[in-house]
C-alpha cells in the first residue's frame, strides 16, 4: 500500500482507495505526520476537534478509525490509549523524499553534480502540491509542514546548483522563472535566475531580473536587493569570467523557454541530433500540428554545447518578402550587420560555428534557398536546420520526414507515446488526473482518433479537465462541427480537433480567436484587448485569454522580464484566419492592429530615444517585429504613408539599436514617396538620414539631412533644425573639422532654445570625442564634463556609457591610469545596462587601451574579439575604431610590421571616405608602432597565436 501526503491525500493499492469522508481523510492525515509513533487518544481528540469535540469524542473517535480499518486494513495499530500508524512494509511519499534528500546532500557534499541532479530530481519529482492539505489551517502540523517546505527548497537549490556544475542551467530556468514569480521576495531564487541567464548568453535578461527582483522589493517591502544580489549584478555588468569557473562557457542563444516537457519524440529527436551533427542543412517536413518547431526548438537546447557561435531561432512565419527574411534572421542571430541581401548574408554567416533554425519556410521557399544556396556555396562551420511542410530542394539537403505519433495496440497501452503525451498534457492541465486511473481501452480509442498528431492529442488532452474522459471520447468520435472533408484525410484528425475545440468555447471566445489571427508574432494581453476586443473590459479579455491558453489553440511564453505574451501555433492561426470570412470585419480589424502598434511604437520608441532604460523595449520590439512590418504594410497598401513614417521613425532607436538601419531605410523611402505632413517629412527625412550615415552612406545622409534642415526652416521648426544640423556636422567632423565645429554649435544652440538637453548632450559629446581624439585632452575633459552633467540629469544610459568611454580615452592620453579604468569600467557597465551594441563595441575597444597600457594583453585580446562581434562585419569605418584597441596588443605581442600595416589599412579606409588619416586625427597612435614603447608587453605565444591570425586578415580589409 502506497500512502502520499505531498499534495491532496492518496492511498493506493493494486488501484486507488477512494477515502472520501473529510473525518476520516483528517485523521489519517494526523496519522501520517506523526507516521510511526503512538499517538495518544487525548491529543487525537484534540488534533481533530479541537474546542470543537462531539458530545462522546471516544467513541466518534474510535468510529473514524474502524471505518479507516475497513478501507486500509493492519497499517492503523491500537495500542494501549493510543493510535499508530505502522508504515513498515509499505510506500509513503513523504519517506522517500526525506532519504533521497538526504542521499542527495551527500553526493553534493562528495562533489558528485551527477548523482546530486539524479537524487534530487527524483526527490523534487514527489510532489504534486501543499502538503497536508486537509490540516493547513492547524497550529500543530505548522512547524512539520514549513520544515518539509524548507527541506524543499533547500532542495531545489541543490538541484540547480548541481545542473550549473554540469553545464546545464537551461534545465534549471523554467523552474526559476516559474518561482521567482510565486516566491517574489526570495532573493535566492532570482540570484539563480540572473546566473542561469547569464551563463546562457542572456545578459540583457539577467540585468532584468535584477531590476525586476529591485522594483518587486522597493514597491512591496521598501528596501534595496541584498548585498549578494547587488555584488552579482556588478559581476555581470563587467562580465567576471569567474561567474563560469564551475559550468561549460556559456552559449548564446534566443531559444524560449520550454513551456511543456518534450514527450514522444524521443526517437526523432536522437536522429535528428545526428543529421545536425553531420550535415550543413536538414530539414525536417510534415504537415501542420505534428510539432516540427517543438523538435526543432528541442534539438537546439541540447546542441548548445556544440555550437560555441550560438543557436538562433528565426520565426519566419510573419514575413513575406526577401527583406523581410533577412531582416528576421539579422533580428534573431543579433548581427551587427548591415545588408539585406539574402546571398552575400548567407556568403557572410556560413563560416560561423552557429545553428540557425528557420521555422515555418513553406510560405518564402524561394528566399530561404536563396540563403541558403549562397551558404552552402561557401565553405564554413555554419548549420541550417529548417522546419517547412514541404523540402527546400536543394542538392545537399537531408530530409527528416515527421510522422504522426505511433498509436496504442493491444499490447502496453501506457507506455505507448501518443498516450504519453496524453497523459502528460492532460495530468499538467489538471494536476488531480491521473492517466493510469483511467480505462486504457478508452484511452486508446482517444488516441487512435487523433492519428497520432500531436497538437490533435493536446487538443483533446485540454478537454479533459472540464467534461472528461469519457464525454471526451464521444466528443472526437461525432462528426466535427466544421467541413474537415474538405482537408487531406491525413490531416483530417487535426482539423477536427481544432474544430472541436473551437466547437466548446463560447461564441464569443470564437469571434476573438478569430480576430487574434491578425498577430504575426507573439502579443501582450493589452494587444489583444484593444485590437481584438475593443468593447470588453481589462479582466474579461483575460478571460478569454485565459480559457484559450487552456484550450491549448493559444501558447503562454513568459518572457525574461517576467511577463506574460501569448502566441497561435500555425495551424491554429489558419484556421482562425478562415472563419474570419467577414471582409469588412477582418479589413476592421487590420485597422486596429495597425492603430495599436503605431502607438506601441510611438511609446516604446520615445523610451529608447530618451535612453533610460532601453533593454526592456528593445527585448519587446524584438518579439513585435514582425507585427510592427505588418502594421506598415497595411498602411502603406491602405496609402496612408504618413502613419507609416510615423510608425518607421518611431522605431528610430531600434534600428540604431539592432542594426537594421537597411530596414529602416526600405520602409522610409517607400513611405516618403508618398503624401504627408510637413512636419511628419520632416522627421520622416532626417531619420532617414541617420539611417544612411550608420550605413557609411554619407552621400545620401547629407542629402536627406539637408532636405530635412531646409523643410525645418520653412515649418519653423528648431528641434528638427537642430538634429539636421547635428548629423551634418557629424559627417563633417572627421572630414572638415572646423566646419564640422561650426555646425555642431549653431545646433547647440538650436537645442538649448528648444530645450532639447539630452540633443545638447549629444552636441557635446561629439564635439568632446573630437577633442580627445586629437589629444585635445583639457579641452576635451571641459567638453565631455558639461556632457556628462546633462546626460546624466536625463538619464540617458547609451550617451552616458559612450561620454565615460571618451573620458578614459582623455585618461588615457594624459597618464591618468586611475580615472582610465575608473572610467572605462562605468563605461562597459552603463553600455551592457542599455544593451546597446554600439555602445558595448566602443567600450571594450577602450577597455583593451587600457589594460595594454596597465593591464593584461589577454583580457585586452578578448575584448577586441567580443568588439568584434558587437561591430557590422562591412562597417569599414567601425573596424578601424577596434583597430585603435589592436595596435598595442600587436606591439605587446612582437608584431610591431604588423601594426604598421594596420595603421597603413585605417589610413586607407579613412581616404576613402574622407576623414583625415589617423596620424592627424589620433596623433598619439603613431607611438604605437615604435618597439620598446610603453605599451609592449613580453606576450604568451598562445596569445600571438590566436591573436595574429585574426588581425592579419582585418588588417588586409
Amino acid at each position: 500500500m502506497r500512502f502520499e501526503a505531498l499534495g491532496t491525500l492518496r492511498v493506493s493499492g493494486s488501484s486507488e482507495i477512494p477515502i472520501t469522508r473529510p473525518a476520516r481523510r483528517r485523521l489519517l492525515s494526523i496519522l501520517l505526520l506523526d507516521r510511526d509513533t503512538v499517538i495518544p487518544v487525548p491529543r487525537l481528540v484534540d488534533r481533530m476537534w479541537g474546542d470543537q469535540s462531539p458530545s462522546d469524542p471516544r467513541n466518534a473517535l474510535q468510529a473514524h478509525v474502524a471505518g479507516l480499518r475497513r478501507q486500509l486494513g493492519d497499517p492503523i495499530e491500537s495500542v494501549p490509549d493510543g493510535y499508530r500508524l505502522n508504515l513498515a512494509g509499505h510506500e509513503c511519499d513523504l519517506a522517500e523524499f526525506l532519504d533521497l534528500t538526504s542521499r542527495a546532500e551527500a553526493a553534493e557534499d562528495r562533489g558528485d553534480a551527477e548523482e546530486t541532479v539524479q537524487l534530487a530530481a527524483a526527490a523534487l519529482d514527489l510532489w504534486r502540491g501543499d502538503p497536508f492539505p486537509e490540516l493547513d489551517d492547524d497550529d500543530f502540523a505548522r512547524g512539520e509542514v514549513e520544515a518539509l517546505v524548507e527541506t524543499r527548497r533547500r532542495t531545489e537549490f541543490r538541484w540547480m546548483d548541481a545542473l550549473f556544475a554540469t553545464g546545464r542551467a537551461e534545465q534549471a530556468l523554467p523552474t526559476l522563472e516559474r518561482a521567482a514569480v510565486e516566491h517574489p521576495y526570495t532573493e535566492p531564487y532570482w540570484e539563480r535566475l540572473m546566473l542561469a541567464r547569464y551563463r546562457l548568453g542572456d545578459t540583457a535578461g539577467a540585468l532584468q531580473a535584477f531590476r525586476t527582483v529591485r522594483n518587486v522589493l522597493g514597491d512591496a517591502l521598501g528596501i534595496e536587493p541584498g548585498a549578494r544580489l547587488r555584488h552579482l549584478e556588478e559581476r555581470i555588468l563587467l562580465h567576471d569570467p569567474r561567474l563560469g569557473d564551475d559550468a561549460v562557457a556559456p552559449t548564446p542563444h534566443n531559444l524560449p523557454a520550454p513551456g511543456s516537457s518534450f514527450v514522444g519524440r524521443e526517437s526523432d529527436l536522437e536522429a535528428l541530433l545526428g543529421l545536425v551533427g553531420a550535415h550543413r542543412l536538414v530539414t525536417v517536413t510534415g504537415g501542420p500540428g505534428l510539432g516540427k518547431t517543438r523538435l526543432a526548438v528541442e534539438v537546439g537546447r541540447r546542441i548548445l554545447p556544440a555550437m560555441p557561435g550560438g543557436v538562433w531561432l528565426a520565426r519566419l512565419v510573419g514575413a513575406s518578402s526577401a527583406p523581410d527574411v533577412a531582416a528576421t534572421i539579422a533580428a534573431a542571430m543579433r548581427l551587427a550587420d548591415d545588408m539585406s541581401d539574402l546571398a552575400v548574408l548567407g556568403e557572410t554567416l556560413s563560416p560561423r560555428p552557429q545553428l540557425l533554425i528557420l521555422d515555418n519556410c513553406e510560405h518564402v521557399l524561394e528566399h530561404v534557398r536563396t540563403f541558403v544556396e549562397a551558404m552552402l556555396a561557401t565553405d564554413g562551420e555554419l548549420v541550417v536546420l529548417a522546419t517547412s511542410r514541404q523540402r527546400l530542394g536543394l542538392e545537399d539537403e537531408h530530409v527528416w520526414r515527421l510522422a504522426p505519433l505511433p498509436l496504442p495496440g493491444d499490447g502496453d497501452v501506457f507506455g505507448n507515446d501518443s498516450v504519453r503525451l496524453l497523459a502528460d498534457r492532460a495530468e499538467a492541465a489538471d494536476r488531480t488526473f491521473r492517466v493510469r486511473d483511467t480505462d486504457p481501452h478508452l484511452l486508446a480509442t482517444l488516441c487512435r482518433r487523433t492519428d497520432g498528431i500531436p497538437l490533435a492529442i493536446e487538443l483533446a488532452a485540454s478537454w479533459l479537465p472540464s467534461i472528461g474522459l469519457r464525454d471526451a471520447l464521444d466528443v472526437a468520435g461525432e462528426p466535427a462541427p466544421g467541413d474537415a472533408a474538405a482537408h487531406d484525410p491525413h490531416h483530417r484528425s487535426l482539423h477536427a480537433a481544432v474544430d472541436w475545440s473551437f466547437a466548446l468555447l463560447p461564441e464569443e471566445d470564437r469571434a476573438l480567436l478569430s480576430a487574434a489571427s491578425v498577430f504575426r508574432g507573439s502579443f501582450v494581453l493589452e494587444a489583444f484587448a484593444a485590437v481584438c476586443a475593443p468593447h470588453a473590459t481589462r479582466p474579461e479579455a483575460a478571460g478569454v485569454v485565459s480559457r484559450l491558453v487552456e484550450s491549448s489553440l493559444l501558447v503562454a511564453e513568459r518572457h525574461a522580464d517576467g511577463s506574460m505574451r501569448y502566441r497561435m501555433l500555425e495551424p491554429v492561426r489558419e484556421y482562425a484566419r478562415d472563419r474570419l470570412s467577414d471582409r469588412g470585419l477582418a479589413h476592421e480589424i487590420g485597422e486596429r492592429h495597425a492603430r495599436w502598434f503605431l502607438r506601441r511604437a510611438t511609446e516604446l520608441g520615445a523610451v529608447l530615444w530618451q535612453e533610460t532604460d532601453p533593454a526592456g523595449p528593445q527585448a519587446q520590439l524584438d518579439a513585435e517585429l514582425a507585427d510592427h512590418r505588418a502594421a506598415m504594410r497595411h498602411l502603406l497598401d491602405r496609402g496612408d504613408h504618413e502613419s507609416a513614417a510615423n510608425l518607421a521613425t518611431a522605431l528610430t532607436g531600434y534600428w540604431f539599436a539592432r542594426y537594421l538601419g537597411w530596414e529602416a531605410i526600405r520602409w522610409l523611402e517607400e513611405a516618403l514617396a508618398g503624401e504627408m505632413s510637413d512636419a511628419v517629412r520632416v522627421r520622416a527625412s532626417w531619420t532617414a538620414g541617420w539611417a544612411s550615415y550608420s550605413r557609411a552612406d554619407y552621400a545620401t545622409a547629407t542629402a536627406r539631412y539637408e532636405e530635412s534642415r531646409d523643410l525645418a526652416i520653412r515649418i519653423g521648426d528648431r528641434g528638427s533644425h537642430g538634429r539636421a544640423l547635428f548629423g551634418l556636422g557629424r559627417i563633417d567632423l572627421p572630414r572638415r573639422p572646423e566646419r564640422g565645429r561650426d555646425l555642431m554649435e549653431e545646433a547647440l544652440a538650436l537645442f538649448a532654445g528648444a530645450g532639447m538637453e539630452r540633443e545638447q548632450g549629444d552636441c557635446l559629446l561629439a564635439l568632446g570625442f573630437t577633442a580627445a581624439g586629437a589629444g585635445r585632452v583639457d579641452e576635451a575633459m571641459g567638453l565631455l564634463n558639461e556632457a556628462h552633467d546633462v546626460l546624466e540629469a536625463c538619464g540617458s544610459l547609451r550617451s552616458l556609457a559612450i561620454c565615460r568611454r571618451y573620458m578614459s580615452l582623455c585618461a588615457w592620453y594624459a597618464d591618468d591610469r586611475e580615472s582610465a579604468v575608473h572610467h572605462v569600467e562605468a563605461a562597459e557597465r552603463l553600455a551592457r545596462q542599455a544593451d546597446d551594441r554600439p555602445a558595448i563595441g566602443g567600450a571594450l575597444i577602450q577597455r583593451a587601451l587600457v589594460e595594454t597600457r596597465w593591464g593584461d594583453l589577454g583580457r585586452a585580446a578578448a575584448g577586441l574579439l567580443e568588439a568584434l562581434e558587437q561591430l557590422p562585419s562591412r562597417h569599414e569605418i567601425d573596424h578601424c575604431l577596434v583597430f585603435v584597441g589592436v595596435l598595442p596588443v600587436l606591439v605587446g605581442c612582437g608584431e610591431a610590421d604588423l601594426a604598421g600595416r594596420v595603421v597603413d589599412h585605417m589610413d586607407r579606409v579613412f581616404e576613402e571616405y574622407g576623414w583625415a588619416p589617423i596620424r592627424v586625427r589620433m596623433p598619439g597612435v603613431e607611438r604605437f608602432r615604435l618597439p620598446g614603447g610603453p605599451w609592449e608587453r613580453v606576450a604568451s605565444a598562445e596569445l600571438a597565436a590566436v591573436v595574429r591570425p585574426v588581425l592579419q586578415e582585418l588588417a588586409t580589409g
